[in-house]
Order: C-alpha cells, then sequence, then structure tokens
C-alpha cells in the first residue's frame, strides 16, 4: 500500500512539472498550449496599376485583389493599388493609405503585399542599388508596424523605343531580371514570403496574349486571376 501510494505521488509530481512545458504522455498533451493562431486575415494590397487592376478591356473589376477575395470570402481583402505609382510613392504614401489599414485585434493578422519595382525602374530608372534600397525601407517599415509582409517579383514589359529613363525593353528586362534574382536569395531580410510572379512563364511572357494585355504591360482578367492565386498560395502559407 505503501508503494502505491510513493507510485501515486511521483505520478502527480511528473503531471506537475508538465504544466511548465508542454509534454505528451500516451498521446495526451499536458501543459500549457501553443499559443493560438490569428483567426482572422486583413490583407491590403499596395502597388502600381498591376495591383490596381488596370489593363483595356476590364479596368479594376478585373483587379487580384477582387479575384482573391473571391477566393478568401471570410477575409477582408483591400485594393491600394494606384495607376503609374512607384516604390517611393508607396513609401510616401504610407503613413496616409497603409498605416491606418493596420488591425490591432490579436485574433486578426495583417497582412501587407507589396509588389512594385517595375515603375520605378521604368520611370526613374535610378541605380538597381537604389532600387533594392527603396523596396527594403517599405517592407521593413510594414514588418516594423505589425504587417506580415508579402512581397512580389516585378515581371518583364515590352514597350517600342525608350523608357522615360531612356534605356529600351531589353535593357529594362535585365534590370528587373537582375532585381529578381536579388530577391530570390534576400527577401526573408525584409518580407516573410515571396510570390515570384516572374517565374510563371505564363505572367512573364508580355506577348502571351491570353494572360497578358495588348499594351504588353498589363494583364487581362485569367492574368490576374493566376496572380490572384499565386497570392493566396502564400497568404495561406503565413
Amino acid at each position: 500500500r505503501m508503494f502505491m501510494r510513493i507510485v501515486l505521488f511521483a505520478i502527480l509530481i511528473f503531471l506537475s512539472s508538465c504544466a511548465k512545458s508542454q509534454t505528451q504522455l500516451f498521446g495526451i498533451v499536458y501543459g500549457a498550449s501553443t499559443p493560438p493562431v490569428a483567426s482572422l486575415k486583413k490583407i491590403v494590397c499596395d502597388g502600381n496599376s498591376l495591383t490596381f487592376g488596370a489593363n483595356y478591356s476590364a479596368g479594376s473589376d478585373s483587379s487580384y485583389p477582387k479575384k482573391l477575395q473571391v477566393l478568401l470570402p471570410t477575409t477582408t481583402v483591400i485594393n491600394d493599388g494606384t495607376n503609374g505609382a512607384t516604390i517611393q510613392d508607396m513609401i510616401d504614401q504610407y503613413d496616409a493609405n497603409i498605416l491606418p489599414k493596420y488591425s490591432s485585434d490579436p485574433d486578426t493578422m495583417s497582412i501587407l503585399v507589396a509588389w512594385e519595382v517595375n515603375n520605378f525602374v521604368y520611370f526613374i530608372g535610378y541605380p538597381l542599388d537604389t532600387v533594392k534600397a527603396r523596396l527594403q525601407r517599405y517592407c521593413l517599415r510594414g514588418q516594423s508596424d505589425g504587417f506580415r509582409v508579402v512581397v512580389g517579383t516585378p515581371v518583364h514589359f515590352g514597350f517600342a523605343g525608350n523608357n522615360p529613363a531612356g534605356n529600351d525593353s531589353a535593357y529594362y528586362n535585365r534590370q528587373i531580371d537582375t532585381i529578381n534574382t536579388w530577391l530570390r536569395s534576400n527577401y526573408t531580410d525584409f518580407a516573410d514570403k515571396l510570390v515570384d510572379f516572374a517565374s510563371d512563364v505564363r505572367l512573364n511572357d508580355y506577348n502571351n496574349t491570353t494572360f497578358r494585355d495588348g499594351d504588353k504591360i498589363h494583364f487581362i482578367g485569367p492574368g490576374y486571376t493566376l496572380v490572384a492565386a499565386a497570392v493566396r498560395t502564400k497568404i495561406d502559407e503565413l
């Protein structure tokens, strides 16, 4: 009888110690549980006309944020894309346009999708180190404010002559490729996930009129559908 008391006492001490750490006994988990993951998501999509949804056939009705909302019907998806916006514009407008959309609700994960490099290189043509620094600055600001940040790779553009920065499309797209190589290797320094749009030839080939618009810059409905699906995959991984 004394032996049984000792055994029972030892078991009680063991289970008590499990209260300080998660321990599994005979398939049952005792002790502290893992903190719950936020049950809700709020997604803010920031970027240029590729986020806004510009094309010659359907306008913003074909935007990837709108299609992402269909894929995630219980999630709040906000389209903050602006035609012609550059990453510098996004930095300048962050306090007014993005920060107020962060949710302080502990049950809501606020996610910021940043997809803009194309316009900064197309219109301004700064040295690539400057482009990288601007993108890092924007994404790190989002992270510091509590957003989970998803960054997207820029895609190839097709255009005749030179862009406003003075470069032809071949040179421009080589710049985009260089940025994407850097992004793939370094995005974890300033973002949580990378959506590699450029790795999907259907999206990156501006001559593919099944997905790209005739202007060889924007997408049409099926292209934005692919974009939304790619973003949704990374959202689900957060």
